[in-house]
């Protein structure tokens, strides 16, 4: 396979013209990450939106995505379904609180959000 040898010059017009004709598009590439971080790693919208920010999304296209393409439905739904997956891998010998702090920590790394985390695992009725 040849590299096309572009000249730096021609960089930013080569760019606009690919913006124009819609090969470049912020806005889909945003909600195409929403959508598959969260349906195949399971990710929580705050990892979402911060990876999408260290690739230099603006972050009115990482709104708009996090918000059209994860319904809270969706959200709490996957949210509540990693809680059940981890709980099921813990080791009954720890005691509750273990237990709640491993799965608070869990769902942090993922990226859901701490309210959300600690009101899914409050409702779980750990003793």
């Amino acid at each position: 396979m040849e590299l096309l040898e572009v000249p730096q010059t021609e960089w930013a017009a080569l760019i606009s013209l690919l913006e124009e004709e819609n090969f470049l598009n912020e806005e889909r590439f945003a909600s195409a990450y929403v959508r598959g971080k969260h349906r195949h790693n399971g990710w929580g919208r705050a990892k979402i939106r911060f990876n999408l920010r260290q690739k230099g999304v603006p972050i009115h296209y990482i709104t708009h995505a996090l918000f059209e393409e994860l319904p809270d439905s969706l959200y709490l739904e996957t949210l509540q379904s990693k809680l059940a997956s981890r709980l099921r891998t813990l080791k009954t010998k720890d005691d509750v609180y273990t237990q709640k702090q491993k799965l608070a920590h869990y769902l942090s790394q993922l990226g859901y959000e701490s309210e959300l985390v600690w009101s899914a695992i409050n409702g779980l009725g750990l003793k």
